[in-house]
């Protein structure tokens, strides 16, 4: 019967990973670039990738083997680092949402199962309204997020104002503003989220010095328009807000807020969103009848829709 290793053995044991770091006996060569960071090289070992992965394994010993140097582009260096170092441990260990990310997109394109699992229960661990953001980018640019895309958006829902007052919703991919615009669960006020979204667009006009202008403004809010609620805001708030801000022609302001006033009173151009109602998910005030009112008490009476009229007691006056 062998004996047990001694404590001192365990200490000194050479394990696959160690051969990894150092690099040691490696027979392959990956060069990882993908146009957006420096490229890195990593050293590997064939039978240990073959033993471990199946794509690998494939890719080596197959009908037609790869060479000893093989070029990736479309992955990110950390994120195939830290997927090497998984299949030599068979440990998954993050330091970032982002190195999760990096590292979800590796283990879907050599189908990794296992670790794909992992990425998601360390993403939906640490995923916060300041950096959930970050996530939607990386899921328009890479696509590759559909397991979490449900968990994801609940997050978005539940969270909204903390999502959209963060730094990172104002550097966020016009993309990503699009698809938070078009949950119709928003947990936020529709003046709130106008209010945001023109932040983003005065941002990016900012940056981009050719299209800071009044004209530029509204062609960056242009896309927008169809997902934001004009019509849910009262005529104090469109005309303190929106109307003042030059994010939409005269023409489309005055339509906009005449059918505030008296719905159908004008013709809607096409670009403006036809939805009256609050976000689903968004707290309203109401009065002691159930009826929704703004911060002041007042409601929009349902034969001058629009106006702002208090709701009396029938009885006290009050």
């Amino acid at each position: 019967m062998a004996k047990p290793l001694s404590r001192h053995a365990k200490k000194t044991q050479r394990d696959d990973l160690t051969f990894l770091l150092e690099g040691r006996l490696t027979d392959v060569e990956f060069l990882v670039e993908d146009g957006s960071h420096p490229p890195k090289v990593y050293k590997a070992h064939k039978m240990v990738l073959a033993i471990r992965n199946e794509v690998f394994e494939a890719m080596f010993y197959g009908n037609l083997p790869e060479k000893d140097q093989v070029r990736i582009t479309d992955l990110h260096p950390d994120g195939f680092s830290t997927f090497l170092k998984y299949l030599y441990s068979r440990k998954a260990s993050f330091v970032s949402i982002q190195q999760a990310l990096h590292t979800r997109t590796a283990a879907q394109k050599y189908m990794e199962s296992m670790l794909v699992e992992d990425c998601d229960t360390f993403i939906r661990k640490e995923i916060r309204p300041t950096n959930v953001c970050g996530v939607l980018d990386y899921s328009v640019k890479y696509g590759s997020t559909a397991n979490l895309d449900d968990f994801i958006d609940k997050h978005v829902e539940e969270n909204a104002v903390e999502v959209l007052n963060s730094e990172a919703f104002i550097t966020a991919s016009r993309e990503s503003v699009m698809r938070i615009l078009k949950n119709p669960r928003l947990k936020i006020r529709e003046l709130d989220i106008i209010k945001r979204v023109y932040a983003w667009a005065l941002a990016h006009c900012r940056q981009e010095t050719d299209n800071n202008t009044i004209a530029g403004l509204q062609q960056t809010m242009r896309p927008f328009l169809p997902e934001l609620r004009f019509l849910a805001l009262t005529s104090l708030e469109f005309v303190e807000g929106p109307s003042s801000w030059n994010i939409m022609t005269k023409g489309e302001t005055l339509a906009v807020l005449s059918n505030i006033i008296k719905p159908g009173s004008e013709k809607l151009p096409e670009v403006i969103c036809k939805s009256t109602e609050n976000r689903t998910g968004a707290a309203v005030n109401k009065n002691a009848y159930g009826q929704v009112v703004d911060d002041f008490g007042y409601y929009r009476s349902p034969n001058n829709y629009g106006t702002h009229q208090r709701q009396y007691c029938p009885y006290c006056g009050r």
